[in-house]
């Protein structure tokens, strides 16, 4: 019966994709959102009907599923195959899954390693290299690199810094108060309107003062599209269950690695998503040893300091009005960019980026 089924890539538009939409909200799946140049497969029986489907969306692969009646033909394990194909072909040598966790043993069959997992979710990986030598394992080698002499029970923070603001100086500077050493963890995914390497020196610079600090990479593990893909989108119906596996996942590999013991948030009065995390966090991470403290959030002229506020401003043409929210080494790098604009290519297509950005953090 096998033989029967015919594999395509398909289009999101039209017929097709109208029934990869059903078939995976009839599986109980949230459809992933793909751009041109990721790809959709679909499985078809000899009726031409749509009997499963699964997206390579980047280097991840999502919204993997058949039909029922047709789980023992293999459909998942062909659909498998050929995405990881067509990653190979496109020179990825890492690859990522998440998947409902009674989904995990097809790709764990397929030498994919189990990441972390929920009762709601599983992300797995694969790598060219090897268990050891590519994926998670290097990340968490280099994270206890930087932990290497350092106290036990270490505080972290994670921020995306888009950009760096005196709420996130105050969030950063009370908890390195509280704790022995603070590990600030930089979001990696470069979604945001400011790009990763800005909001990372933004960070690192606006926290040099602080003795007990380190400033770390977040990787592909700390709030990216693999983690916690709903961050960077408005699918706020899925946020709880991708909040829940990247807390997990901090605190059952990254926590160990840092020996962290305390995890700090600020309070969060606009974002739901966020809001939905620090839940998550409060919820996961206690029981595993990891304790939650909610810093509240800094607030200026009766309204919460933000980096969308800063980023709204930016957008009037308002920057000078900025320097009360911002650490002055923040303001002044932005000046900087936004003075050099008119006479280096790469500062005006930076600043452009920055002054036309809307995106959601």
């Amino acid at each position: 019966m096998f033989a029967a089924f015919t594999e395509r890539w398909i289009r999101d538009a039209g017929p097709e994709g109208r029934d990869r939409r059903e078939l995976l909200a009839r599986l109980g799946l949230s459809v992933p959102a793909t751009d041109d140049g990721d790809r959709i497969l679909g499985v078809f029986d000899g009726s031409e009907r749509l009997v499963g489907t699964g997206s390579l969306v980047g280097a991840t692969i999502r919204g993997l599923g058949a039909l029922p009646e047709c789980r023992d033909e293999g459909i998942a394990a062909r659909i498998v195959s050929a995405l990881v194909t067509e990653a190979l072909r496109q020179g990825k040598t890492e690859l990522y899954v998440f998947t409902k966790p009674e989904t995990a043993p097809v790709f764990q069959a397929l030498s994919f390693d189990l990441v972390a997992r929920t009762d709601d979710a599983a992300l797995l990986e694969w790598s060219v290299a090897g268990r050891e030598r590519g994926g998670l394992a290097p990340f968490l080698s280099a994270l206890s690199d930087a932990a290497a002499g350092r106290p036990d029970g270490a505080g972290a923070a994670v921020v995306n810094a888009n950009p760096f603001t005196l709420g996130h100086r105050y969030l950063l500077e009370t908890a390195a108060a509280r704790a022995p050493h603070l590990y600030v963890l930089v979001v990696e995914e470069d979604r945001s309107v400011f790009p990763f390497d800005l909001r990372f020196a933004l960070v690192r610079d606006g926290t040099a003062d602080l003795g007990n600090v380190s400033v770390l990479r977040g990787g592909p593990y700390v709030i990216s599209s693999r983690t916690f893909p709903s961050y960077f989108t408005r699918d706020d119906a899925v946020a709880q269950v991708h909040a829940t596996l990247d807390a997990t996942l901090f605190a059952e590999r990254i926590a160990p690695a840092l020996r962290v013991t305390e995890r700090f948030v600020g309070t969060e009065p606009y974002c739901p998503v966020t809001r939905t995390y620090n839940e998550a966090l409060k919820r996961v991470l206690p029981p595993r040893g990891v304790r939650v403290t909610e810093i509240p959030r800094v607030e200026r002229d009766g309204e919460a300091v933000s980096a969308s506020r800063v980023r709204r401003l930016i957008r009037e043409g308002r920057l000078a009005e900025t320097r009360a929210l911002l650490p002055a080494t923040t303001y002044d790098a932005l000046v900087a960019i936004e003075r050099k604009k008119e006479s280096d290519p790469e500062s005006a297509a930076l600043w452009k980026r920055i002054a036309l950005g809307t995106g959601r953090h």
